[in-house]
């Protein structure tokens, strides 16, 4: 266990592989999987994380568009969010943004609370995609989602949300990277066994 790993109970599973090619064709395949359960202690900081659940698109009494993000934080310390946001049409070529979110919204670990941004444009309803980009300290998140501002006054659906894979929102790194050292150890083991037998067979 690294130790800078944050404080609270984890568990992982950790699955090795190990391929040899047989006489007449045959592959032979050996698995073997290993799930951990972790408590750790200590009084490392807990970790940041969080994730934007959803995106709603609206227009106030004037006409003008907005739009909510619903995030939920989902690490152990408080986070203060601020971002951008990108719009692109779907069919087509126009992009509006970026526009800033409304800065100073702080949630609570385990809570949910909204960004709203609040573009200055005449948008057209759409469809859009909307790629939401949220930062708090060092922590970074980007999300998207297709929304479509309505007609007139009123609140579209809620759109649900994928993240665009330019996070660095991971929630324990150094459980991942043990991970992978126990992965490699036990592929090891696997390879030093089959050899060992084959060693046995063949002064038989």
């Amino acid at each position: 266990m690294p130790a800078d790993a944050a404080p609270g109970e984890s568990y992982a599973i950790v699955w090795a592989e190990v391929s040899t090619s047989g006489g007449d064709g045959v592959k032979l395949v050996n698995r073997a999987g290993i799930r951990i359960y972790l408590d750790v202690r200590g009084s490392n900081p807990a970790v940041s994380s969080f994730t934007v659940d959803s995106m709603t698109a609206a227009r106030d009494a004037e006409g003008k568009p907005t739009v909510l993000a619903q995030v939920h934080n989902t690490g152990g310390r408080a986070i203060d969010l601020k971002g951008t946001l990108s719009l692109t049409s779907v069919s087509g070529s126009l992009t509006a943004g970026p526009y800033t979110a409304k800065l100073g919204t702080t949630v609570a670990p385990g809570k949910s609370g909204a960004v709203t941004v609040g573009p200055n444009d005449a948008l057209a309803d759409g469809p859009w995609t909307a790629v939401l980009e949220l930062t708090s300290g060092r922590l970074k998140g980007s999300t998207q989602a297709e929304i479509t501002f309505p007609s007139k006054t009123g609140t579209a659906p809620p759109a649900p949300t994928h993240t665009t894979g330019e996070d660095n929102n991971w929630p324990v790194p150094g459980l991942i990277l043990g991970s992978l050292g126990v992965l490699l150890l036990l592929a090891a083991g696997i390879i030093i066994f089959r050899a060992a037998k084959k060693r046995r067979h063949q002064t038989q």
